[in-house]
């Protein structure tokens, strides 16, 4: 716990409520670096706010350069906690709208850092537990070598139903692959229908969670949001078990319950008396 960290939390202005709530449960968890490792429902259980409540708060506060995250392969995200200002490698990419407008942050005034020149970002997101589900997001500025901010794709509205999906499936994406989805009205179509199918909370982690998934049929079509929606209830198992179960994982399985099986038949017998029909 910081208790320097979390004074300056409570002494910034412009934060809507709900968000500086977390903001301050991040800070009472961070150590005197800024660092914590808090996943989404662990922090929904402190501070008794629902999962999407909390991952929309996490995601105004990276939009604002307030905390960065960064991906660790096979655990939960690191989050850095920046209460004096905005960090470097906060991005700007988001349309007017989806910025918070009104009492922006009082800062410091800073040197003006160079931006990375690609982004490296995956979203693993685990479903319980700390360490365990956030969402490991670690967001930069996608440039090109003009210096030119990539647009990003997706809804612009941060109240749109497709919003907070679309984006964890998006930056997982281009964490991957290093370019962005196809965004249009068949995207959005099948974002809304994973969203039907498997809840607003759930959602949004099973999409980023599906990127990470090592499976040779996904990986020939990229990680298209048709094989998601093909398999959707299978990945929300998998991720909720925090198991990836591939084609390869699925051979060993059956060849061990068959292993298995043959042995039982082989005791059954032998405790029977009857000839060895292995023999």
């Amino acid at each position: 716990m910081s208790n320097e960290i979390t004074r300056a939390i409570w002494k910034l202005h412009g934060i809507p409520a709900t968000t500086k709530f977390v903001f301050i449960s991040l800070g009472d968890q961070a150590d005197k670096n800024g660092r914590c490792w808090p996943s989404v429902r662990h922090t929904a259980t402190r501070t008794g706010l629902s999962e999407r409540t909390v991952q929309n708060a996490i995601a105004w506060l990276v939009d604002a350069g307030l905390v960065t995250r960064k991906l660790r392969h096979g655990r939960s995200s690191m989050l850095s906690v920046h209460p004096a200002g905005f960090s470097p490698r906060c991005t700007n990419d988001y349309a007017a709208e989806d910025k918070p407008a009104a009492n922006p942050l009082t800062r410091p005034t800073q040197a003006v850092h160079p931006r990375p020149a690609a982004a490296s970002l995956i979203t693993t997101i685990e479903p319980s537990g700390n360490p365990q589900t956030a969402t490991a997001l670690s967001v930069t500025a996608i440039q090109e070598n003009t210096n030119t901010t990539v647009a990003r794709p997706g809804p612009r509205s941060t109240n749109s139903k497709t919003y907070l999906t679309w984006r964890q499936y998006a930056e997982a994406y281009i964490g991957r692959y290093g370019v962005w989805p196809v965004w249009n009205g068949k995207a959005a179509g099948q974002i809304s229908h994973l969203i039907d199918r498997l809840g607003p909370d759930e959602a949004p982690p099973v999409a980023a969670f599906y990127i990470a998934i090592n499976d040779a049929r996904i990986l020939n079509n990229c990680h298209s949001l048709s094989d998601l929606l093909a398999r959707a209830e299978s990945y929300r198992t998998q991720w909720a078990t925090g198991q990836q179960i591939n084609s390869t994982t699925a051979r060993q399985m059956e060849a061990t319950q068959a292993n298995l099986n043959s042995a039982e038949i082989a005791g059954r017998i032998f405790q029977e008396g009857d000839q060895n029909a292995f023999l």
